[in-house]
């Protein structure tokens, strides 16, 4: 059921307790935690990022699937953090259709929360960048949520 769901996600924002509990311990500056996921990942860092007030610094999931109406869709609050989404899937994947990184991107754009959204070309989603990797893109966007310049 969906609530097993959220309680395993759940947990994973206990995990993030636990590791700001222990941040001096463990060297972790608790002011720029930012979290990711693929697939049930990326439903379970968008709940840590929105569902919890963790003060998540940014939120990239990868391959958003089929449970985002259900559990991320009403998660999404406008104070979140932003996210960045990625899905390389095409119209054809029932699992991981695009349509689910664009309810994100519609309900983030809504909520005045900063979003941006990237795909393939068989997704229909926006395409990176000419020449760049999805990992480079979302690293900048990560520390610019950090305040933090992109190290060259």
């Amino acid at each position: 059921t969906n609530r097993d769901y959220v309680k395993i996600m759940d947990h994973a924002a206990e995990a993030i307790r636990f590791l700001q509990s222990q941040a001096q311990k463990y060297n972790i500056d608790k002011t720029r935690i930012s979290v990711s996921g693929s697939s049930a990942g990326a439903l379970t860092s968008c709940h840590v990022g929105h569902a919890h007030n963790l003060g998540i610094r940014s939120v990239f999931p990868l391959q958003q699937p089929k449970g985002t109406p259900v559990l991320t869709y009403p998660k999404l609050r406008k104070d979140g953090p932003p996210i960045i989404l990625y899905n390389r899937s095409g119209t054809d994947d029932r699992v991981h259709h695009p349509d689910n990184a664009a309810l994100v991107h519609k309900r983030c754009k809504e909520l005045g929360v900063l979003c941006e959204v990237y795909g393939s070309k068989q997704s229909g989603l926006p395409e990176l960048p000419q020449g760049q990797q999805i990992q480079d893109v979302a690293m900048k966007f990560i520390f610019k949520s950090w305040k933090l310049p992109f190290p060259r």
